[in-house]
């Protein structure tokens, strides 16, 4: 079936176009042909990207490939810093979300990790197409908060809040409030306080997150050698504000 349009289609799964084909031998010889003619390129089993026969290469970035790995997959954590334009670095993993587990793998010299989230909110869609999902901005700087370790350590989290020109604080409270953590709550209002004045973030945002920390005090980041104290408002021991600053400006003092 040498008909099948798939010049539409960017990235695809074996699943998607079986329909199209009257067997599924039929459809297996369509895609190694497709293979061998440079059309198409196998991402991994089962998922195929189109070629652009003038550059030679995919049609599809790392992102959209990552976001169609299934129909609930999307970009998060760093990798959603990176495509919202909050990273400081450009990582080689990238950080995927999704309810249903898949096999880590790699391609075109990127690796695709798998972080479990069932929450399907505050998820952009962008069609390229093929439909780029992507944590919305807000829930990127909430999930990198939240796991420091997929976001890239909190360096890169703090030149992300420093690189934030809008936020929405509604949204950003609604995902707090569906996460209900408390500890997320500390390490939130303990973050964003510190760009409070950049994010315009209100003093009934702070007081919201205040009430829902919680009494059991708890210890962030107080391994890192820098200065640290007691934060009373967040229940925290976590370094000083100064601490932050002076490492966010690359080990100068401000």
């Amino acid at each position: 079936m040498d008909t099948i349009d798939i010049t539409s289609k960017v990235v695809f799964t074996k699943k998607e176009i079986l329909p199209l084909f009257d067997t599924a031998a039929a459809c297996r010889y369509w895609l190694e042909t497709a293979i061998e003619n440079r059309l198409i390129e196998r991402i991994r089993r089962d998922m195929y990207a189109v070629i652009d026969l003038t550059t030679g290469s995919v049609y599809a970035n790392k992102f959209l490939i990552g976001s169609c790995i299934s129909q609930s997959a999307c970009i998060s954590h760093h990798a959603a810093l990176e495509y919202h334009g909050l990273a400081n670095q450009v990582y080689t993993t990238l950080y995927i979300s999704d309810s249903k587990k898949f096999r880590s793998f790699e391609y075109d010299d990127i690796r695709y990790e798998f972080i479990f989230n069932d929450i399907p909110a505050w998820i952009d869609q962008i069609n390229y197409g093929a439909i780029l999902r992507v944590t919305s901005k807000e829930r990127t700087i909430i999930d990198c908060i939240n796991m420091l370790k997929y976001s890239g350590g909190i360096e890169e989290v703090l030149h992300a809040l420093e690189s934030v020109r809008s936020i929405q604080e509604q949204q950003l409270l609604d995902i707090l409030k569906r996460y209900d953590n408390k500890r997320l709550f500390q390490k939130a209002g303990y973050l964003l306080s510190m760009f409070k004045e950049e994010l315009n973030l209100s003093d009934d945002f702070f007081s919201t997150i205040r009430d829902r920390v919680g009494e059991v005090k708890k210890y962030f980041l107080t391994t890192m050698g820098m200065d640290s104290t007691y934060h009373p408002e967040w229940k925290l021991y976590a370094p000083t504000y100064d601490s932050l600053e002076t490492l966010l400006n690359g080990g100068r003092e401000t």
